[in-house]
């Protein structure tokens, strides 16, 4: 009875991350807003992976970018603006919108994309003797781990870090896992990382990183 509980769990594991990555992203424009889903999203050849990237900030709106960025680098292939900065102070008209709209479909049919699963449950594993660390994602009774990451450290200016706004020295402060994918098929985990400050002007982010799973 147990064994045929567990076949079943896997099973339904199985099928709720098909049908994940099942999902193609897609962006639109009601009136004035923007909405998008299915993000990020990941290359059927695992070679690209699709965000929308929005700058950390507490207090102004720094827009949305649709960026295509390579899984093996890292670097930034192509990207499109669709929503300005706040302080541009600048409205998109109705036909820039639809200009957008078309430069996104041309980059969503140049190879098909699937959505990458959201873990919802993952820790942080430090290795105390030579201080590697590790995410551990979690989904239903399935585990995975991933390979060592590397987070970059976030330089910020001197009053982020002693409050003084006379402060000339800068600091480097580590970054903290926000999100968490997973691709099960590429065998993959995207990493957003960065520092969201309490002091104004001070948050650093996001960051993305790539790292393949250690087996299951």
């Amino acid at each position: 009875m147990k064994n045929k509980f567990l076949i079943v769990a896997l099973l339904l594991i199985s099928y709720r991350l098909l049908a994940q990555e099942l999902d193609t992203p897609s962006i639109v424009y009601n009136d004035t807003d923007l909405s998008w889903q299915n993000f990020p999203a990941i290359s059927e050849d695992g070679s690209y992976y699709l965000i929308i990237y929005n700058e950390y900030s507490c207090c102004v709106d720094t827009g949305s970018i649709l960026q295509q960025r390579s899984v093996t680098t890292g670097e930034i292939n192509k990207e499109i603006i669709l929503y300005p900065n706040e302080t541009d102070q600048i409205e998109f008209s109705s036909e820039k919108k639809a200009t957008i709209i078309k430069a996104v479909q041309d980059l969503l049919k140049e190879t098909s994309y699937f959505k990458l699963f959201e873990v919802k449950k993952h820790e942080q594993i430090q290795q105390k003797d030579n201080n590697e660390l590790f995410v551990k994602a979690k989904l239903l009774t399935q585990s995975f781990t991933s390979k060592s990451v590397n987070l970059p450290l976030s330089k910020l200016h001197g009053f982020c870090c002693t409050g003084d706004y006379d402060s000339k020295e800068s600091c480097d402060v580590s970054q903290s896992i926000e999100n968490v994918w997973l691709s099960k098929k590429h065998q993959l985990l995207l990493i957003e990382s960065g520092v969201t400050h309490p002091a104004d002007g001070c948050d650093d982010g996001p960051y993305y990183t790539v790292t393949p799973l250690l087996k299951e």
